[in-house]
């Protein structure tokens, strides 16, 4: 004979008869006999628990949200410390000409850049400029110049430095920009090997990886290539090349003057 089960295990309160009846599939549920007032307790409680479980998740997820936006931030400010010098770190693309920010505009995504012309065009103010706001959208960039890159690489040839960590930085960062190319020798004459050979495998490095490199120089295409030879001509043909010219800006003493900007 099938025992009749009378009372709430919970509050003892005597179960109506449909209580009675639903009782099996209650206990399936949670375990214990329950009358319907003790069950739409247990169903708000465990509605509760769950609306309490997901704020804890939504918390959680939100403080790890800002933890990485916090360290994304940092990261941006490290990063223009580092790579933007002091003399340009008020250098913005609205301060640029239009003409220039449309040019650079038009660079497609993992093509290099080169921007040229006379000393005091402007060169290093536009390209901090871009570095910005580049390394504002979080990629890792390094900028040199590149007399300091070959001197870094020598040093460590004798014992001063580690090659290959120097290179793995230049090589693997996302955008490189190196600073003054073909100064370190003068008109007519020709880079060094060394200079040839480094320079060479750190453009082909980044060209294989379809990685930017940007440059400044005070020469052209053609007249780099005569410096160096016609394998470093036919890869900056592949570069985005933007041509600054004007008078050389750092003759007006006491004044800024920004790239596309008129002299007074």
């Amino acid at each position: 004979m099938t025992n009749v089960i009378k009372y709430c295990s919970r509050c003892k309160q005597l179960l109506t008869e449909d209580e009675q009846k639903n009782i099996a599939t209650i206990r399936n549920l949670y375990g214990w006999n329950l009358c319907d007032s003790c069950v739409s307790q247990e169903i708000e409680k465990k509605q509760i628990e769950e609306a309490e479980k997901k704020t804890k998740i939504e918390i959680e997820r939100l403080k790890k949200v800002r933890e990485e936006r916090q360290k994304r931030v940092a990261d941006i400010k490290y990063q223009l410390g580092r790579q933007i010098p002091p003399l340009f770190q008020d250098a913005r693309m609205k301060n640029i000409s239009k003409s220039i920010r449309s040019e650079l505009a038009t660079r497609k995504e993992t093509q290099g850049l080169l921007l040229w012309g006379n000393p005091g065009t402007g060169k290093s103010y536009a390209m901090a400029a871009y570095l910005r706001s580049i390394i504002v959208k979080g990629y890792s960039c390094v900028r040199v110049s590149y007399e300091r890159l070959c001197l870094d690489i020598r040093a460590s040839y004798n014992g001063n430095g580690n090659e290959r960590r120097i290179i793995e930085e230049l090589t693997s960062c996302n955008f490189l920009l190196i600073e003054d190319l073909g100064t370190t020798v003068s008109a007519g004459k020709a880079e060094s090997d060394f200079s040839l050979r480094t320079f060479l495998m750190i453009i082909d490095t980044r060209l294989e990886q379809c990685i930017p490199t940007l440059i400044t120089s005070n020469k052209s295409v053609e007249q780099i290539g005569e410096t160096f030879d016609a394998r470093i001509e036919s890869r900056l043909k592949t570069f985005k090349v933007i041509h600054l010219g004007g008078k050389d800006r750092r003759e007006t003493v006491g004044c800024v003057i920004l790239p596309g900007e008129k002299q007074k």
